[in-house]
Parts: C-alpha cells; sequence; structure tokens
C-alpha cells in the first residue's frame, strides 16, 4: 500500500515537472519572438526618425502599436495572478 503511495506521488511529481518544463518552453517560444519584434521596430523607427525627423509621430505610433501586440499575447499565457 505505502509502496502504491509512493509511486502515486512520483508520477504526479514527475508530470507536474514535465506540465511545468512545457509551460516554460512555451513562455519563452512565445515572448522571445515577440520582444525582438518590439525591440526590431523601435531600432528601425530610430532609424527612420535620424533619416526624415517629420515622421517622428507615426513612427511612434508604430512602434508602440507593435510592442502592445506584443504584450497582449504575452500577458494571454500569463495566470490571472501575474497580469499587469
Amino acid at each position: 500500500m505505502i509502496k502504491a503511495i509512493g509511486a502515486a506521488a512520483a508520477a504526479t511529481f514527475f508530470v507536474y515537472e514535465a506540465a511545468t518544463i512545457g509551460y516554460s518552453a512555451l513562455m519563452l517560444a512565445v515572448a522571445v519572438p515577440a520582444e525582438q519584434r518590439c525591440e526590431r521596430d523601435a531600432m528601425e523607427a530610430a532609424l527612420q526618425m535620424e533619416r526624415d525627423p517629420q515622421t517622428a509621430d507615426s513612427q511612434f505610433v508604430a512602434v508602440g502599436n507593435t510592442c502592445q501586440k506584443s504584450v497582449s499575447i504575452i500577458s494571454a499565457l500569463l495566470p490571472p495572478g501575474l497580469k499587469p
């Protein structure tokens, strides 16, 4: 009986660890590209604003929209207690 309880506890632990690792991999697979997309657009906007300062307002809006989409993608995967 005690062996069965121990085996069930060990199996539960391994399932929990596998789920945690899988969820972490999913978060990284989503968060890293979203963050890179935001940073890339910000750098491109900065370079564009150097060349043509009159486009600064539209560039800031475009970068803000891209970063907001990235944040919404990442926050969709966060548990309710961790959402900003």
